[in-house]
């Protein structure tokens, strides 16, 4: 015992509490003991694993649409002999909801209401639906009404939730009478007026009072009275009475408030009246309440007040203007004057006139006026300025002025005026053009001008294109004469006269095309389209002057080639080209571009799409002289290891994609994803995973055509200190032995002898458990399909294996085929490895990870 110090005692004590654990926890071959599910009453019991000795605390529920009751709790006890223990807990429905039983099961269903309902003066409540039958209810009657003598109040109210029964009748009572309001008949009292009244400026008026209560009224302000009160609001009550604070009114400007106790009213206040004396100006002014009041008249405009009396005048209460009146007088440079029945001070002015053609305009007498010259004319005298003096008279100062070139001097309304110079105005006489010339400015001359023949004419011989313009504006009667020149004629276009050229016509004859081309020319022929000369005849012929072609011998045009002749209505003669039959595709069969015959039809070789060949006796087509096809349509078929597709419309010849053998694993062993071969089968080698070695004669297996894989499944065991376990991702790895070591390394620390006896029991029973657990079949929460199979693009995605570890260790459940399952999911059943291996060829789009063998 001096050998276990206290760092032995702390470890003696944890291996006893190991043993003991490992000891208490039951085996995986107990079976598992549950508190069913159960319903009582709306308390819905849950399916609960039992514990192992005691009883575990669960939640139940309260059936839809209902709640616990009060002081009841949802708490019960599952025991581990399996049966449910405690107080029942207790539930009932929601308002609204009533418990039935369904199916031998209580459940809450919904309750159906008789609604609230107004019938003529009898007021239905809403009610509740009973469960089944009818239920008795009173109705009501209006306010202000009484059941109708020989009638009951009472209905029913069925569990459907209709009213039944008969209608009770209802009637007002006295001093009140039926009225429908918003669709309902209510008893209302008989009418109560608030009378019209006047309260100083304010007008109540009549009103109908309402039956109960009050109504607001809106009052009014008398005539030309305004509110002077938040508002005119007023109440007429039930019982006839007005109520509220009484609204004040006050009168306008220029009323004043008078009459008896009994009505007041706004009487107009009497006015000064505006007057007019000589050049005074009285306004318009309110007549004080009593005695008088000062008010400013004024002067006129452009007037001042004279004299030692000032502009303030008096109005007396009765509207009269007393006393002595101002005096005014007219501004320097303004004198008196009457108009329309007043006087006004009307400025000075020298009036405006015209002296020849020297225009004085209006100017404020003592002042300098600047004196203009009419339209159209200029000064011919220096200082163009005139003296308005102080009556009114311009000044003598002699000024001159005289009309614009182009202008002259002429008398209109009794004065004279610039009047624009008349001009012989263009025109064109035949071939002559004369223009718009300006008349000379006297009457006694005349002016010459120089006339133009028109374009492409020439004067005739004896005649002159001079011509005169006389002083009125018109043209001499003296007419020139132009002739057209040669190679032109006459025309009439536009009501004047015109030299148009002669000219020979375009036109075609057969394949020669003759230019239009003006007369006394020569012009070069030319070949339609497409067409060259074949002739030795000349290419050039004359016009003549009258627009006649010459005669000469036709040049011969034939078409060039892959064109022939046609004559096209429209068109007349031309050169066509000679039709194509046009490339095509025809499934895989690919049709040249090819030129048609002119007559009958040529055979062509047609061609088979890339990576394609014949199948039909022969490649020939027909292409027919109006460009078609005919003929049988050649076939052809994709080579091995292409297929038929479809891309635009268009058939083409597409490698087929390579049939994969798809990467897994079987229990330690690791398949690679495998490209499998065209035909036959192809020796594949797997792999042993990590920390693991071949125990079977070959790791070889064999990827068929069909992505199967088949022959003998290799086997592979963890390396030494090492044992079977599963990774995060399910696969089957191995693991390092950790705990043995832990526990060799405590051994050989502690040294005392106790403790080694305890470490000996305690690897005897874990030896024992991992015995159990390695001779048993793993169990997986996928099915095996799912598990075995895997696609090309779940990398590294291998099956899931049994869970080692702690886990085991501690009494984790195994799926022995003589064992109870406890999870609440049924176990997939055991396949064989044959079946396990199958798996559906597909072709991979993403060939990432894929290990591609040799012979590709």
């Amino acid at each position: 015992m001096s050998l276990i110090t206290g760092p032995v005692v702390v470890l003696t004590f944890l291996q006893i509490f190991l043993m003991l654990f490992l000891l208490v926890i039951p085996s995986s071959a107990q079976s598992c003991t549950q508190c069913l599910a159960k319903r009582e009453g709306l308390v819905h019991y849950p399916t609960t694993l039992a514990p192992h000795f005691g009883v575990i605390t669960v939640s139940t529920e309260c059936a839809d649409n209902a709640a616990l009751a009060t002081g009841s709790s949802l708490s019960v006890r599952c025991s581990s002999s399996g049966s449910w223990t405690g107080t029942t807990p207790q539930c009932e429905c929601d308002t609204g909801y009533h418990a039935v039983t369904v199916s031998g099961r209580q459940i809450c269903q919904s309750v159906n209401t008789c609604p609230a309902r107004n019938v003529g003066l009898v007021r239905y409540p809403t009610t509740l639906a009973p469960a089944s039958g009818s239920l008795t209810v009173t109705t009501q009657c209006a306010d202000n009404a009484h059941v109708r003598t020989g009638f009951s109040l009472s209905v029913r109210c069925s569990s459907s939730g209709s009213w039944t029964g008969t209608t009770p009748q209802c009637e007002c009572n006295d001093g009140y009478r039926a009225v429908t309001v918003s669709g309902s008949q209510i008893c209302q009292s008989a009418p109560t007026t608030c009378t019209a009244r006047n309260v100083g400026l304010v007008r109540y008026p009549t009103t109908l009072a309402p039956a109960s209560g009050s109504l607001t009224v809106t009052t009014q302000c008398a005539d030309n009275a305004h509110r002077t009160s938040q508002s005119l609001n007023v109440r007429c009550t039930s019982s006839g009475g007005w109520s509220g604070t009484t609204p004040q009114c006050q009168c306008n400007t220029g009323y004043r408030e008078t009459g008896d106790a009994t009505q007041r009213i706004c009487e107009a206040i009497p006015s000064c009246p505006r007057r007019i004396v000589g050049l005074v100006y009285y306004p318009s002014t309110l007549a004080p309440d009593f005695g008088t009041k000062d008010v400013l008249a004024r002067c006129a405009d452009n007037a001042r007040l004279v004299g030692s009396i000032s502009l303030s005048v008096r109005c007396t209460s009765s509207g009269i203007w007393p006393g002595q009146t101002p005096e005014c007088q007219c501004d320097d440079g303004y004198r008196e004057y009457t108009e329309e029945n007043r006087q006004i001070c009307q400025a000075i002015t020298c009036g405006p006139k015209n002296v020849g053609l020297v225009h004085y305009p209006t100017t404020f007498g003592k002042r300098l006026g600047d004196v203009q010259c009419v339209d159209h004319a200029h000064q011919i005298t220096p200082g163009f300025t005139a003296w308005c003096d102080g009556s009114g008279n311009w000044s003598d100062e002699i000024l001159e002025c005289e009309c614009d070139e182009g202008y002259r001097v002429v008398t209109q309304y009794e004065k004279k005026i610039c009047q624009a110079v008349p001009s012989c105005l263009a025109k064109t006489v035949d071939l002559v053009h004369y223009p718009n010339t300006l008349a000379p400015s006297s009457v006694s001359r005349s002016k010459t001008v120089a006339v133009q023949c028109a374009d492409n004419a020439h004067v005739r011989t004896g005649s002159s294109l001079s011509v005169r313009c006389n002083y009125n504006g018109n043209w001499s009667t003296d007419v020139p004469h132009c002739d057209c020149d040669d190679g032109y004629r006459p025309i009439s276009e536009d009501n004047k006269m015109l030299c148009e050229a002669t000219v020979c016509e375009a036109k075609s004859v057969g394949l020669v095309r003759y230019p239009a081309t003006f007369g006394g020319s020569v012009a070069d022929l030319q070949c339609a389209d497409n067409a060259h000369s074949n002739s030795s005849n000349n290419m050039r012929v004359l016009c003549n002057s009258i627009g006649v072609w010459s005669d000469h011998s036709l040049p011969e045009c034939l078409c060039d080639d892959k064109y022939r002749i046609v004559n096209r209505k429209g068109e007349g003669i031309i050169c066509e080209a000679i039709p194509s039959c046009q490339a095509k595709i025809e499934g895989l069969v690919r049709y040249p571009n090819t030129l048609a015959p002119k007559i009958g039809s040529d055979t062509v070789i047609a061609e088979c799409a890339d990576n394609a060949q014949r199948t039909s006796t022969s490649l020939n087509v027909t292409c027919l002289s109006n460009g078609e096809w005919s003929g049988v349509i050649p076939q052809c078929e994709c080579d091995l290891e292409y297929y038929r597709a479809t891309i635009s419309d268009k058939q083409i010849c597409l490698a087929i994609p390579p049939t994969l053998c798809e990467a897994m694993s079987e229990g330690l062993v690791r398949y690679p994803n495998w490209i499998a071969p065209l035909v036959g089968t192809e020796t594949v080698a797997t792999q042993c995973a990590d920390n693991a070695h071949r125990t079977s004669t070959s790791l070889n297996v064999t990827c068929t055509s069909d992505g199967i894989w088949s022959g003998p499944i290799p086997v592979c065991e963890c390396d030494d200190e090492h044992h079977v376990s599963t990774a995060d991702d399910g696969r089957d790895i191995c693991k390092g032995d950790n705990l043995m070591f832990t526990m060799i390394s405590l051994l050989t620390v502690s040294g005392g002898a106790l403790l080694i006896l305890l470490t000996l029991i305690t690897i005897t029973i874990l030896a024992i458990r991992l015995l159990k657990v390695s001779i048993k079949r793993p169990k997986h929460s996928e099915s095996y399909d799912q598990l075995w199979v895997r696609t090309a693009n779940n990398s590294g995605g291998f099956p899931t294996s049994s869970t080692f570890g702690m886990s085991n260790i501690m009494g984790t459940r195994e799926d022995d085929e003589d064992e109870e399952d406890c999870s609440p999911s049924s176990q997939p059943p055991n396949k064989s490895l044959e079946t396990r291996l199958v798996s559906t060829s597909r072709q991979v789009d993403n060939m990432e990870g894929v290990v591609f063998p040799s012979h590709l």
